[in-house]
């Protein structure tokens, strides 16, 4: 999914330079000394408008389309991406764009002449299309760079439970799962460990386990976090419980030996009194 992602950015990106290369050719032509230089640049400026239209429309159903863990996926600062522009992420750089579109959509669409692109400046703010464009190509790269990533998960995961079918480590999380404290929520590949020897038990340990004792959730694919405090707390209760059975133990072997110390002393006390210590 995320590698057609990567390529909607890049496509996206090659539709604002057509944008951008129809003005280009509306400009010239209107600075042209040709006596049909008018009808060329409107024919030049529907072709612009029709581009505009494009890219604002494939805009939206890209934006549409990206997953939260994508959307704050970080592209800057970069050499591309500065931080005065200020669309250090997938999703500001795309929210971004989209209020830019949102603002000149009526003007392009709906003026009948042409003098309005100087009166209003709107030539001077198509330059945005050009950090627009390297902000999708610095998306395109990141987002591709994460989806070698999780699949290099998604390997790990059915490396170390080979019984996990490839649904199971390709699940989609659901939106409407992600917890309000998902940062109290950590990848268990971090902690199984501590209390498993392999991935396999672990996994059968927590299917066992109620979701209300211990709440999980997959904030993406091949991904499983589960709740870090009620992993500490499950824990912590199963080792007092432990800890106070081996004191329990300890002390019934203790009783014996208390009660031997405790004959020996009398047996001792009655000797030094002239006493028959059997007696």
């Amino acid at each position: 999914m995320s590698h057609d992602l990567s390529e909607r950015f890049r496509d996206l990106a090659e539709q604002y330079s057509a944008v951008l290369e129809h003005w280009r050719s509306f400009s010239e032509l209107v600075t042209l000394g040709s006596p049909d230089r008018y009808r060329k640049a409107i024919d030049a400026w529907d072709g612009f408008k029709q581009a505009f239209l494009t890219a604002a429309s494939t805009l939206a159903e890209l934006r549409g389309d990206v997953p939260p863990e994508v959307a704050n996926l970080w592209i800057g600062p970069t050499e591309l991406v500065f931080v005065g522009y200020g669309s250090l992420r997938v999703g500001a750089a795309l929210d971004k764009q989209a209020k830019w579109f949102q603002k000149w959509m009526r003007e392009v669409m709906g003026q009948r002449g042409v003098g309005w692109i100087w009166e209003r400046g709107f030539y001077a703010e198509l330059g945005r299309l050009e950090q627009a464009i390297e902000d999708l190509m610095t998306a395109g790269k990141v987002i591709q760079e994460w989806e070698g990533k999780r699949q290099a998960e998604a390997v790990t995961t059915r490396l170390e439970n080979p019984s996990a079918t490839r649904e199971e480590t390709a699940q989609t999380p659901v939106a409407g799962d992600v917890p309000n404290d998902k940062g109290d929520y950590v990848p268990v590949s971090t902690i199984y460990k501590a209390r498993f020897p392999n991935y396999k038990q672990f996994r059968r340990w927590l299917d066992k386990m109620p979701e209300s004792e211990i709440r999980r959730y997959k904030p993406r694919i091949n991904r499983l976090c589960i709740h870090i405090g009620d992993w500490h707390n499950y824990w912590r209760t199963v080792d007092e419980e432990v800890w106070k059975r081996m004191d329990e133990v300890e002390a019934r072997q203790k009783t014996p030996q208390l009660d031997r110390n405790k004959a020996g002393r009398k047996g001792n006390a009655k000797l030094l009194t002239g006493e028959d210590a059997t007696s």
